[in-house]
């Protein structure tokens, strides 16, 4: 049996049994638990963060533990901390563990492998990332039609080029069901940070207006956008506005900062993969520091607007990682009255941002700016 095929028995062995193998060791994803066991690692008392003193054929490896002890990759050590975070892209952990995948494999399901998967790489000879001892310099670009491109060279001569796209299940090595379960069991374990309704400093606005508006960006259409609006209160302090009197900008303040002053939870049904759902309650407020910390950003949709409800939008896009979440919600006005109580919404999860249809944008609303009331 060759490698390629032990990987898809380890994975089709740990999806049905869902335990692992390795006594207390557990893993993020059921992909580096199959390559925990083919390179017979045995992970013994590792620290939350880097573990070094592995090693594959002589090359050492980064093992790395997330806070809740689990495993959350294994790759050759080929980037370092000044890099990762001085270029902050999601692209380290993949080529990482990416070459290394590749090293498991026969030349010929190698070569299978990257054309599968689309990966272009400039330079045959694989071994090259294995000379790499940091004084290279490293270019990362992000191209037209959702694409990476990360390329070594040294005095100005590229070494090695690598072409990939900006798809969230290569980058992660998760297939859609499992991308699913990871969604909400890293939800359900995911600690909400203190945080509270914070007035702005006059001089951000214009002090002689009574609303304000800050714009974020738009996606897609400009009618879908990232907007806070403001009132200035009798104490003279810029509040974001959350009152029936402005009901659309209240759902933009409500669903997109975490600044306003609620009690709101969304009773949320996610659309899995194969026509399951699975129902959820979770605070707003958790709810958008989740994604923040996940590294979307999200942008607001008005579709209707009536005298008891208004429907729409929340697109929750991360770019760096090629994907967004699109959340449909329904919000009871009273909802906007009390500051408080459940907002129906729908969770369609990691869309590759390639496959968002523009027929879907055609029913938003315009959102009247502050400068119509003023």
């Amino acid at each position: 049996m060759n490698v390629t095929r032990k990987i898809g028995c380890w994975l089709v062995l740990l999806l049905a049994l869902n335990v692992p193998v390795f006594g207390q060791v557990q893993y993020a994803t059921l992909r580096l638990e199959a390559m925990a066991n083919l390179l017979s690692l045995k992970l013994e008392k590792l620290e939350v963060g880097d573990n070094e003193g592995y090693s594959y054929k002589g090359h050492p490896l980064v093992i790395r533990t997330n806070r809740w002890k689990e495993v959350e990759h294994i790759g050759y050590r080929l980037f370092s901390a000044e890099i990762r975070h001085g270029m902050p892209y999601p692209v380290y952990d993949f080529l990482e563990r990416y070459f290394l995948e590749l090293d498991l494999l026969t030349d010929i399901d190698k070569l299978m492998r990257l054309a599968l998967d689309k990966v272009q790489i400039s330079n045959t000879n694989l071994n090259v990332i294995h000379t790499f001892d940091g004084s290279e310099q490293l270019k990362v670009d992000m191209l037209p039609l959702k694409k990476y491109q990360v390329t070594w060279s040294r005095s100005g001569t590229d070494i090695l080029t690598v072409v990939f796209d900006m798809d969230y299940q290569l980058l992660s090595g998760c297939n859609a069901i499992e991308s699913e379960r990871n969604l909400l069991r890293d939800l359900q374990r995911y600690q909400e940070k203190d945080g509270a309704e914070q007035a702005l400093q006059p001089h951000h606005f214009d002090t002689e207006g009574v609303y304000w508006q800050m714009d974020d960006g738009t996606y897609i259409l400009n009618e879908i956008r990232h907007t806070l609006y403001y009132a200035k209160n009798d104490a003279g302090e810029w509040k974001l506005i959350c009152d029936v009197a402005h009901p659309v900008w209240s759902v933009f303040n409500l669903m997109l900062s975490q600044g306003t002053d609620h009690d709101c939870n969304l009773e949320m049904v996610v659309d899995l993969y194969g026509y399951q759902e699975k129902e959820i309650d979770i605070p707003l407020k958790k709810w958008i520091r989740f994604c923040a910390d996940q590294g979307c950003k999200s942008y607001m949709g008005i579709k209707t607007h009536g005298d008891k409800m208004i429907t729409g939008t929340l697109f929750i896009v991360n770019e760096k990682m090629g994907y967004n979440h699109m959340l449909t919600i329904e919000l009871d006005k009273e909802v906007i009255a009390r500051r408080g109580g459940a907002i129906r919404s729908r969770l369609y999860a990691y869309i590759p941002l390639h496959n968002v249809s523009d027929d879907y944008f055609k029913f938003y609303t315009k959102v009247p700016a502050v400068d119509t009331l003023k």
